[in-house]
């Protein structure tokens, strides 16, 4: 019986679909969430007294021992949060919630260099001026055809998906 010559699959890089990074982004936040943050739940509920966000607000501004240390644990957060997307995205192009939803963030240049992911982590960090990227970055990532986030064109990076081409 002869064999069919059906022809090749081939796949091609193309921007990553929004839902799909969406989706990596939030398998990322949750990781973050019970790795950096979900340690210090304990030391937070010890030094602020009370449950209710306002009064605890209130208490920690008229405190400034413990002012500087919530600061203290939130840049060392942030730190964390940074060097785990940076850090993951460099060395393997991908982070948790990237490689299961399929994607991988790649230079826009001959070779991917650490700089390049730390600026496009740097929407990461809660303090300003940092902060503002929390709103402008994904609406840039709406307004471009390569879907890249504002930080991810100044790194000169692109987050991709392969599709098979028939």
């Amino acid at each position: 019986m002869p064999k069919l010559k059906l022809p090749k699959q081939r796949t091609v890089e193309v921007p990553a679909r929004i839902w799909k990074r969406a989706s990596a982004f939030m398998i990322d936040l949750l990781i973050i969430n019970i790795v950096i943050l979900y340690p210090f739940k304990k030391y937070f509920k010890s030094m602020l007294p009370t449950d209710n966000f306002k009064q605890a607000i209130d208490y920690a501004i008229t405190n400034p021992p413990i002012t500087e240390t919530i600061t203290t644990i939130a840049i060392m957060a942030s730190i964390l949060t940074v060097l785990y997307f940076s850090l993951s995205n460099h060395k393997t192009g991908t982070t948790i919630g990237k490689y299961l939803m399929k994607l991988k963030t790649k230079s826009t240049e001959k070779e991917s260099r650490y700089w390049q992911h730390l600026v496009a982590s740097l929407t990461f960090i809660p303090f300003m001026p940092f902060i503002l990227l929390w709103a402008v970055d994904p609406v840039y990532m709406f307004m471009n055809e390569k879907r890249q986030r504002l930080m991810e064109r100044i790194g000169k990076l692109e987050t991709v998906e392969e599709v098979e081409v028939i």
